[in-house]
């Protein structure tokens, strides 16, 4: 317990600055959560179920980030004031709200790679969707760290932190690479001399 809460009673600034751009840089998820449920509508063309979906769920898995970047701010803020019960408590809360609510991410991915897999048009290639459906998965072995407190299934073990993160960073990282082409695509497409 020492441990965790020197951690935060030691260089207060630097950290409270590294929350902060934390909980910036969580927000950048949101125009590419939009750019998603655009591309997504082309695809769905009528009834976009599934765009509506993943607009919904993508807007709460950043909701979830922002509240445990701004839990981790406010473990930073006088935090010789407070416990240092309080201090692990409040940890530990942070940790198994950035890992455990894992639905909303598991729902946007299974939206995204249901899509991309019925998308006749191929707005997105057909990988996307197996991707989509491999990091919902990845998913799975977070709410283990209810019931861990050390090993690879707790907040802070291979199956939970490791694997959940770098699943989602290349979530972030491969829809921002299609996006991004699809928008090239869609712009090349628009303004196309039309054939005579």
């Amino acid at each position: 317990m020492q441990e965790v809460v020197d951690f935060y009673t030691t260089d207060t600034a630097r950290r409270m600055f590294g929350f902060m751009l934390s909980t910036l840089g969580v927000c950048f998820a949101l125009p590419l959560i939009g750019i998603i449920t655009m591309h997504m509508q082309r695809m769905e063309r009528r009834l976009p179920v599934l765009s509506l979906i993943q607009l919904c769920a993508g807007a709460v898995t950043v909701m979830i980030n922002l509240l445990g970047s701004l839990l981790f701010a406010v473990l930073t803020f006088r935090p010789e004031l407070r416990a240092p019960e309080s201090t692990m408590f409040l940890n530990d809360l942070t940790w198994l709200i950035f890992f455990t609510p894992i639905m909303p991410f598991i729902i946007q991915n299974l939206a995204i790679g249901a899509a991309v897999l019925t998308d006749r048009g191929r707005t997105f290639p057909r990988w996307v969707g197996y991707a989509n459906i491999w990091v919902a998965c990845a998913f799975v072995p977070d709410v283990m760290a209810y019931f861990f407190f050390s090993g690879p299934f707790a907040w802070n073990g291979i199956f939970v932190f490791w694997l959940a993160l770098t699943a989602y960073a290349g979530f972030l990282i491969v829809m921002s690479v299609v996006t991004r082409r699809a928008n090239a695509a869609l712009v090349e497409e628009k303004f196309a001399p039309a054939a005579v």
